[in-house]
């Protein structure tokens, strides 16, 4: 599991992370407010039917545990009592015990239902590892955790690939399936790798699109490959299902003026490349010329 270090956060940083996490774990939405005094309430959940469960974030990685829960007991203890929840969750930066979190849920009782109520560092990491579009929304964990610094340094292909996916999507309603459709699929499938070939205006690329499009619902992550082949090698990971889509490879990204990639043995990669994605299972490959 990657670690972090929250220090990198403010405290409205660590809020916001909170709030995206729990709205993603809990699949709901959070109430969230502008910075100021809160009256014990950093994030709430209040549907019409039922009471409130209000989530306090206390961002405290600096300082332990000892100055966290002095401050549950002094400075919270009595807004809860007056706010009433009807279940209260403590969100903190510090990473805690099991018996921490017993003291903290005795501090609140009755309003901290239980220890499940109680999210430390290290539940916050677990959270961030199930999800990580919220990992990656938040910039500034980028520093201190290996597998989003790996994202990092190949950003400019990640927004690439990003865009380039919802791009795809609003083509959808115009895509016509054409009988090459089910023939590449079944290439695809077979053969791991496929690249489609013809004149201009034809539809290669929005083939090549719709293919991709396909294999996301499959779980795909999807790897749009705008400049050369060392991209896809660098981003390569046999063991998580892949599909890489690198649309004119014979064209202006690999022939055209840039003579120099023939310098750099730019076929070769790109074939080495390929024999790769034939050995995963996971992989797949669209090209298009």
């Amino acid at each position: 599991m990657p670690r972090y270090d929250f220090k990198s956060l403010s405290s409205q940083d660590f809020e916001e992370l909170i709030r995206d996490l729990l709205q993603a774990e809990w699949k709901i939405a959070l109430e969230a407010f502008r910075s100021g005094r809160d009256r014990g309430i950093d994030l709430r959940y209040a549907p019409a039917d039922d009471g409130a469960t209000i989530i306090q974030c206390k961002h405290y990685a600096t300082s332990g545990f000892a100055k966290l829960l002095r401050n549950l007991c002094a400075g919270e203890l009595p807004k809860i009592q007056r706010l009433a929840p009807t279940r209260y969750v403590v969100a903190t930066s510090v990473s805690l015990t099991p018996g921490n979190k017993e003291e903290i849920v005795t501090a609140l009782h009755p309003f901290v239902l239980s220890a499940r109520d109680i999210f430390g560092a290290d539940d916050i990491e677990g959270l961030l590892s199930r999800h990580s579009e919220v990992e990656r929304a938040n910039f500034k964990l980028w520093l201190t955790s290996t597998s989003v610094l790996e994202r990092v340094l190949h950003n400019a292909t990640m927004c690439q690939t990003d865009f380039e996916v919802e791009r795809i999507r609003r083509k959808l309603p115009l895509f016509v399936k054409s009988n090459g459709y089910p023939r590449a699929t079944e290439i695809l499938h077979q053969a791991r790798i496929v690249v489609i070939t013809g004149p201009p205006g034809i539809g290669k690329t929005t083939l090549a699109e719709m293919l991709l499009y396909a294999h996301l619902e499959d779980g795909f992550e999807p790897v749009a490959i705008k400049a050369d082949i060392t991209q896809a090698k660098e981003l390569f990971k046999p063991a998580r299902k892949q599909i890489f889509y690198y649309d004119d490879f014979l064209g202006q990204t690999f022939l055209g003026d840039r003579r120099e990639y023939l310098g750099r043995n730019q076929d070769t990669v790109l074939v080495d490349f390929m024999e790769m994605v034939r050995r995963s299972s996971h992989s797949r490959f669209i090209l298009t010329t």
